[in-house]
């Protein structure tokens, strides 16, 4: 499921069931990977769009405006529900990455912030930077 998608659901109109259908459909259509299908072109490819719906794509039939008809799966169904009753957290786009910490081994930085004040350099490249103030 797209990540952007998961969190612009927070932000839909939902007082009014037409600005929400509205919304829907501008939010859907745009995070689409490619574009909507008609009627028959789903019924021809309905395995096509079952597999990439099971895969993470939201898939959008055309219909009159407002009558279309979008095929999801029950996984994607559940986190945009969860999404847009919890909003999106730093664990969920984790876990959407693929994300897996490090467990039982040391993470080692050699170039970067320290602390806020002390930038680290690898050791070769410190030993540079002193003999070029040596004059050497």
């Amino acid at each position: 499921m797209n990540l952007e998608v998961l969190s612009a659901l927070e932000g839909l109109p939902l007082k009014e069931p037409s600005a929400l259908v509205d919304a829907l459909t501008k939010l859907l259509t745009e995070h689409m990977p490619c574009q909507p299908v008609t009627i028959k072109g789903a019924r021809d490819r309905f395995s096509e769009i079952n597999r990439r719906a099971k895969e993470g794509y939201i898939q959008v039939i055309k219909g009159a405006p407002g009558q279309e008809t979008i095929v999801v799966s029950l996984k994607d169904l559940a986190a945009m529900i969860h999404a847009a009753r919890t909003g999106v957290t730093l664990a969920d786009v984790f876990e959407a990455t693929g994300f897996k910490p490090v467990k039982g081994r040391r993470l080692v930085v050699e170039e970067g912030l320290r602390s806020e004040t002390e930038l680290v350099m690898p050791e070769r490249l410190a030993k540079e930077k002193q003999l070029e103030a040596a004059g050497v």
